[in-house]
């Protein structure tokens, strides 16, 4: 992912700038990996990066994560009034293309799981609907 956009955003007005020290904002929302700043506009919108988060349901091939996050995304994109994008790679799926969702999307799937860290929802979007990009 990193390698990705390294290269999309060269020779562009958009300028990457690493936040992956800042783990938490101050009101605890997970802060996503990356804020792109257009240059041009001096607008910025967020992406975080997700490695692995492919998922194989029914036939269908889905993206996703969990309710935390995903409240996490929604209120940084609240707060500072713009966009938040989700991008992964997950080579066992797609080696050769990086997927983008738009955190506006509605999602395909809620799904109830429970683990060793807890019960939550998960959200998946089908991949039919993300935005590929060739690596």
């Amino acid at each position: 992912m990193e390698t990705w956009m390294a290269q999309y955003f060269t020779d562009t007005n958009w300028e990457v700038i690493d936040t992956r020290d800042i783990h938490r904002d101050e009101d605890d929302d997970q802060f996503p990996d990356y804020v792109l700043y257009n240059k041009e506009t001096e607008k910025i919108c967020f992406i975080d990066a997700k490695k692995r988060n492919c998922y194989e349901m029914y036939g269908q091939r889905y993206f996703g994560f969990d309710e935390r996050f995903y409240n996490s995304y929604k209120n940084i994109a609240k707060k500072y009034d713009t966009k938040v994008y989700i991008g992964f790679n997950d080579p066992r799926f797609d080696p050769d293309h990086v997927y983008i969702l738009d955190l506006d999307l509605p999602f395909t799937r809620k799904l109830f799981f429970s683990n060793e860290h807890g019960t939550s929802y998960a959200y998946r979007w089908s991949t039919d609907i993300l935005t590929k990009f060739k690596i």
